[in-house]
């Protein structure tokens, strides 16, 4: 039997979370959808991942699909529950909070939001991004999660009446959001060690960071995995409209990566798929494959910036854009690695594939995950990271990983 369920909020952190566990030599698992049956996955592997996707649904929705998800875990007997959260606190934090607390029936769910190795440290109950407030960094333009504030708690208020304690204050009732401050990885460890040895340490949330720290002294069973090498053509497929990833385009296309773009408008225009400018562009991807050259794409360009009143609409319609075009591309010709950036991306690709189960790997860079398929369409790995994820060299790094080739040459570099 598994000895934890974690319950993500979209495809990325998932992955980026479930990855913390194979780090660690612990068996993992990661299921696309929150209605496929994860019993049998529980006999078969230490820890299971759920991708619930409800990052974007109404508050009640979310508390339903993660309070039944963790209401069969807890039935099942599975020691721990972890809700992974969004390191920029987007989604329905409060709500999906108070359904694993409710499900379990335990006094106190300990979260700690902070990912230090992204930048994101939690002080006094505020959420920093590189230093700066919640609700003043990029993160206040998200297109569909706008963040106005940046206090954890009245974050939390939106969408649930439980109370937050913060770390040394008695909670005025049971049961209770016990928040933790951090700022380092050092921080994150020693909270992993004294939640998890408290009376009521049973249930966690956060991001990739906690679950990192907690899974090194939990007792479950670990067993050394392979992680194979993997190299070729790299084809990057960005869905974020985040302001990190058009800088790591921009550098990655500076040193001679080729870049294509689309109008954001377009590329979701149900018509364009019956165009010739959509059998051109698809042709041409599939010969760079082909010539083992790796690619840009992003669904911005020169004339797509986003319309106005129209932003909302158009980003809710290009991840399924950006995973058919994808799936073209492959269809054609299997031999590249797709890098998929953005989790509602991710998340279509997956589906249109015909993906139930994926087996992380390893990380690539922090918060940059290698995968692989465990059924579906297309057996390749694959990788996958979040729009605000890595620092503005992170695909040129990717292209001269261990110094095995230059940016010119067009190829990743073995990922070893």
């Amino acid at each position: 039997m598994a000895d934890i369920l974690m319950i993500a909020d979209d495809m990325t952190g998932a992955l980026d979370s479930g990855v913390m566990f194979r780090r660690n030599a612990i068996d993992t698992e990661v299921l696309i959808d929150r209605a496929a049956d994860f019993t049998s996955l529980l006999s078969l592997h230490t820890a299971v991942v759920v991708n619930a996707e409800t990052r974007h649904l109404p508050p009640q929705q979310a508390y339903e699909a993660v309070y039944e998800l963790a209401s069969r875990a807890w039935e099942l007997g599975i020691p721990y529950l972890y809700k992974k959260t969004d390191s920029a606190l987007r989604g329905n934090i409060g709500a999906e909070l108070e359904a694993v607390l409710r499900a379990s029936g335990q006094s106190t769910i300990h979260f700690a939001p902070a990912f230090p190795q992204q930048h994101r440290t939690t002080v006094g109950g505020i959420q920093y991004i590189d230093g700066i407030p919640l609700h003043q960094s990029p993160f206040a333009q998200d297109p569909l999660n706008p963040m106005t504030s940046a206090c954890i708690p009245h974050i939390i208020a939106e969408t649930s009446q439980v109370p937050v304690c913060k770390e040394g204050e008695l909670p005025s009732r049971t049961p209770c959001i016990q928040l933790y401050d951090a700022e380092t990885e050092k921080d994150l460890e020693e909270i992993a060690r004294r939640a998890l040895f408290q009376e009521d340490g049973r249930v966690f949330a956060g991001c990739a960071g906690f679950i990192g720290e907690l899974s090194k002294w939990m007792h479950m069973g670990k067993t050394p995995v392979d992680s194979p090498c993997v190299s070729g053509p790299l084809m990057v497929f960005c869905g974020s409209l985040h302001e990190q990833s058009r800088r790591q385009f921009e550098l990655a296309e500076r040193a001679g990566i080729r870049r294509f773009s689309l109008d954001a408008r377009m590329l979701s225009d149900p018509a364009f798929w019956k165009s010739d400018s959509c059998g051109r562009l698809v042709e041409t991807l599939r010969n760079l494959l082909a010539e083992n050259s790796s690619f840009l794409f992003c669904p911005i360009g020169e004339a797509g910036e986003m319309y106005p009143g129209e932003c909302a609409c158009i980003s809710q319609r290009l991840p399924d854009a950006i995973a058919r075009l994808i799936c073209s591309v492959l269809d054609g010709n299997g031999s590249g690695i797709p890098m998929i950036i953005g989790g509602d991306t991710l998340g279509a690709f997956l589906r249109f594939t015909g993906t139930t189960r994926v087996r992380p790997i390893r990380e690539v860079r922090t918060g940059v995950v290698l995968a692989e398929a465990v059924d579906g369409r297309f057996h390749i790995p694959f990788i996958a990271k979040a729009g605000s994820f890595g620092e503005d060299t992170l695909l040129l790094d990717l292209f001269t990983a261990n110094g095995a080739g230059k940016p010119s040459d067009k190829r990743i570099a073995a990922l070893s």
